[in-house]
């Protein structure tokens, strides 16, 4: 993505811009500042239910490039059969860790059936304020107004902790996307399998301050079943005293 709001290609060291209204109905791009000349495109890409690239384009971007630079261009990760036609037990959002800069973005293969939705209770987002307005947008276009865009694409431009799940199983953390001004923490790695040991080896854990608050609930429940074990005793005890 460029600063005038271009999405420049590159394959077999060619290099081509691009309009957003070039990709037709199938891209979503949800508006976000690039103050820089380039800002990088993340691509989520799903083969028969697997993520096996962070670079690959979708079909989308793949087809206009084909048509419009490199009638010969072959994707390395083309398969025989169409790229809808997925397995039953396959899923479009694959669990992992995205890895990212502030004003890079994340693209998403999307369906009907499956899209990525903010889950705002999770205790690892760092931004309680985050507005997740683009992807109820998202939501709208698939399911109310009933367009077939296959391709979202989301940018951030600060640094945090933002968690996502399936709209197929929402409160399922799927993807949590860690966006750091610090280029190391990434180690290199765009994407990540989401673990509980590479989470730690990111530096993603549970903010304190939602611990905490939640802890504060947990306390008071054993107390209060017993305070109700006493009164349901004292009833009892005083009904069978009448009845005698």
């Amino acid at each position: 993505m460029t600063s005038e709001g271009l999405i420049e290609l590159e394959a077999a060291g060619q290099k081509q811009q691009f309009e957003e209204s070039d990709f037709g109905e199938g891209l979503f791009l949800a508006g976000f500042p690039c103050p820089q000349e380039r800002c990088q495109i993340v691509q989520s890409k799903n083969i028969d239910g697997k993520i096996v690239s962070s670079s690959e384009a979708s079909q989308e971007y793949v087809d206009v490039w084909i048509a419009q630079v490199d009638p010969e261009y072959e994707s390395p990760y083309t398969t025989n059969r169409p790229r809808r036609e997925l397995q039953s037990g396959s899923t479009l959002i694959n669990k992992s860790i995205m890895c990212i800069q502030p004003y890079d973005s994340l693209a998403f293969e999307v369906s009907d059936t499956n899209y990525p939705v903010y889950i705002k209770e999770s205790p690892y987002n760092t931004d309680d304020n985050y507005d997740y307005g683009v992807f109820t947008t998202l939501e709208n276009k698939l399911v109310a107004a009933q367009l077939d865009i296959t391709s979202f694409m989301v940018g951030f431009s600060y640094s945090g902790i933002f968690v996502f799940g399936d709209v197929a199983n929402p409160q399922v953390t799927t993807t949590i996307v860690l966006v750091t001004e610090d280029v190391d923490q990434c180690q290199g790695t765009k994407r990540w399998p989401l673990t509980e040991e590479n989470m730690q080896m990111l530096n993603i854990y549970p903010q304190e301050g939602k611990i905490q608050t939640y802890g504060a609930w947990l306390h008071l429940i054993p107390p209060f079943w017993i305070a109700m074990a006493f009164v349901f005793i004292y009833i009892q005890h005083v009904v069978e005293t009448r009845i005698e």
